[in-house]
């Protein structure tokens, strides 16, 4: 399963929510990598609260630094 890139998504995020120290330190802008994929410069990992996420648990994601990685087609993960 994946993360889709909605509102309701958006609102669960922990990254719109501040709660991610890679988001914070790199200065990055959005969030929701789940959905979106990797972000260009790669970010300096600095830690990572996806697993805690409410759109991590409730999609069936796995996985952790969906910011520093490529989003594949629904199945492809």
């Amino acid at each position: 399963m994946m993360a889709r890139h909605t509102y309701e998504n958006m609102g669960k995020c922990l990254c719109y929510k501040g709660a991610c120290p890679t988001f914070r330190h790199n200065n990055l802008s959005k969030g929701l990598f789940c959905a979106l994929g990797k972000r260009q410069p790669l970010p300096e990992k600095k830690g990572c609260p996806c697993n805690s996420c409410l759109v991590w648990v409730e999609c069936g994601l796995t996985g952790l630094y969906f910011c520093t990685r490529e989003i594949l087609e629904e199945g492809g993960r």
